[in-house]
């Protein structure tokens, strides 16, 4: 078998319309057949840099967009799902890609959702990982295992600055200090507590600091986008999607997996045993395979 080359390109950009720029990042192989990706909540483009050899090894190239006022991404003054749909086509668009294969992970997944309301056509195939459901239920933003979560989606405006203090805080911790609050908040999944156990300093931390590089509005102008009504509904989304979920997700309720299923016509819920809110680390073929044959 020869040798797999893979390429490690992470601070990327485009020129938007509008005068932003967006960064992003790519990773696998360096002539690979594109698949696009939408990072977590309190995270950036770097949180799938982890899988660069793995998406080499396929003959696949993801690309991996910051939003607005994340990692590299310039800030929007209005940030929304609608709005995030523009300028994926725009990157797109100038990057030539269509008929692509397109999944998100966590937070990333409303956006996701929005994407397949809005851009069917460009997608070849679309997934959700630990997805997120609509934050109209108090019921459901309480099942949220982490604390920061849930303060992001319920922090009243006037509380901003309460927001800002807290992420800036809580994102200067060393590295080591990080890994180890990443673990002790998720000893009730078995299947994550090993999975960050098993991490690098750097795999299990970059991706946090990389989301608030710019300071801490870009972050919580994406939780606040996906707590607002999303623009659209879930019952109008016309295409195929697949849901993944491990049953041991403590951070984000499979509760939002199940009803993600039940509102939109073409979704395909499928739950794993023994998997948790970082199950793409442990079935990364399983859902990458289901994207690209």
């Amino acid at each position: 078998m020869g040798t797999i080359h893979t390429t490690v390109r992470d601070s990327l950009y485009v020129d938007l319309s509008d005068g932003r720029r967006m960064g992003f990042a790519e990773y696998g192989h360096p002539r690979g057949n594109p698949i696009l990706y939408f990072h977590g909540g309190m995270s950036c483009r770097l949180d799938i840099a982890w899988a660069a050899d793995q998406f080499a090894s396929k003959g696949l190239k993801v690309i991996a967009p910051d939003r607005p006022g994340i990692g590299l991404s310039d800030p929007s003054s209005e940030c929304s799902l609608l709005n995030w749909v523009a300028d994926v086509e725009e990157l797109m668009d100038a990057l030539r890609l269509d008929e692509i294969p397109l999944f998100g992970w966590s937070l990333g997944t409303p956006y996701v959702f929005a994407c397949a309301h809005s851009l069917p056509t460009r997608f070849s195939k679309i997934a959700s990982v630990g997805s997120c459901s609509t934050f109209d239920s108090p019921e459901y933003v309480q099942e949220f295992g982490l604390f920061l979560d849930r303060f992001l989606i319920t922090c009243p405006p006037n509380f901003r600055w309460l927001a800002k203090m807290l992420l800036s805080v809580s994102t200067k911790a060393p590295a080591h200090m990080m890994k180890g609050l990443l673990e002790s908040e998720v000893t009730r999944s078995p299947s994550d507590f090993a999975t960050i156990r098993a991490l690098s300093m750097r795999e299990a931390t970059d991706f946090i600091y990389g989301s608030v590089y710019q300071g801490p509005d870009g972050v919580i102008d994406d939780y606040w986008a996906v707590r607002e009504p999303w623009g659209f509904s879930l019952s109008d989304i016309g295409v195929e999607l697949l849901l993944y979920h491990g049953e041991e997700d403590i951070i984000a309720p499979i509760s939002g997996a199940t009803r993600l299923s039940e509102l939109i016509p073409g979704a395909r819920l499928t739950t794993i045993p023994r998997a948790g809110h970082f199950l793409l680390h442990t079935k990364f073929d399983q859902v990458i395979d289901s994207l690209v044959k």
